[in-house]
């Protein structure tokens, strides 16, 4: 999977590319998925406030990590 050329990814958006497009339109289930996911540490969060992104090489990493076992 190819990422939208950014470096900084909103929590939607890292939802959106981790678990696909929601097929009801709610953004807030993945939201809390990937919150939880950086609560855990799998996934590092560059905080801004109260505000939180992704980076992009953390999503690669993950995603590969996901293709290959």
């Amino acid at each position: 999977m190819t990422l939208p050329d950014q470096h900084l990814f909103t929590l939607q958006e890292t939802g959106n590319i981790l678990f696909g497009q929601p097929i009801d339109g709610q953004d807030k289930k993945y939201v809390r998925r990937v919150r939880r996911l950086v609560k855990n540490k799998l996934l590092i969060a560059i905080k801004d406030g109260t505000k939180m992104y992704i980076n992009r090489q953390t999503l690669q990493r993950l995603l590969s990590e996901n293709n290959e076992g």
